[in-house]
């Protein structure tokens, strides 16, 4: 993921004969690509260059350029942030925000230390994150064949220090929420770096979302093989 701020924000339309087009957003740490797996029932806007801080419009005219009336939004972990970002600005292009693995905010002291980590050792400290996505082995086991070395080698240090740093800033404030009529916030109940507790108390602040929880789920829920029924 490119988090250049001098770096537009680049989508790529991909129509599969459905009616409604979702914008798939991944997270820190992750491309496009970790959505792969999914088969959901839209078409997709994926962000194959994305940068945080400027995305908004390039998303706006993407979604007029393709004559789409509303869209939905999946946003994974940082991806939910954007995704909110989006629904404020915009809030007559949303249909629907699913969004997954969210948290309020991350302590700078936490972000800090990531930073730290990542300086000392990319690659050890990334390998041992993403393996505290997962909560069971075999969900994990896809990601691992076919992501792990590639994420570990190839995402760029000042980049991910990027995303960080937009992690930072971000502190979600989901009342603003309430012109959206529908959300779905999706957690899984074995999440070691977003905790459920806390999803489910943003929930509780919008009476317009549903809450759901994913038996066995880590902070990479998709994996899950029931995932998907719950997103349409």
């Amino acid at each position: 993921m490119v988090y250049d701020s001098k770096t537009e924000t680049i989508f790529n339309y991909i129509d599969r004969n459905y009616k409604k087009t979702i914008v798939l957003f991944p997270g820190w740490a992750s491309d496009y690509r970790i959505f792969n797996l999914l088969d959901l029932e839209y078409n997709y806007l994926l962000p194959i260059k994305l940068n945080p801080f400027l995305f908004e419009n390039f998303l706006f005219e993407e979604i007029k350029k393709n004559k789409l009336k509303k869209i939905s939004i999946l946003g994974w972990s940082l991806g939910g942030s954007l995704a909110v970002e989006f629904a404020l600005k915009y809030p007559d292009c949303i249909n629907e925000l699913i969004l997954v693995s969210i948290r309020v905010k991350y302590s700078e002291q936490v972000i800090s230390q990531i930073k730290k980590y990542l300086r000392k050792n990319k690659k050890i400290f990334l390998y041992s994150f993403y393996n505290q996505c997962f909560f069971d082995k075999d969900s994990g086991k896809w990601f691992k064949e076919n992501l792990l070395k590639s994420y570990c080698e190839d995402l760029v240090l000042s980049d991910l220090l990027e995303g960080l740093d937009y992690l930072k800033k971000e502190e979600l404030n989901f009342k603003k929420l309430k012109g959206v009529k529908k959300i779905k916030i999706i957690h899984g109940e074995q999440d070691n770096i977003a905790p459920i507790e806390e999803a489910r108390g943003i929930s509780n602040q919008l009476s317009n979302s549903k809450f759901i929880s994913i038996k066995g789920g880590g902070h990479m829920p998709f994996f899950e093989d029931d995932f998907s029924k719950y997103v349409f």
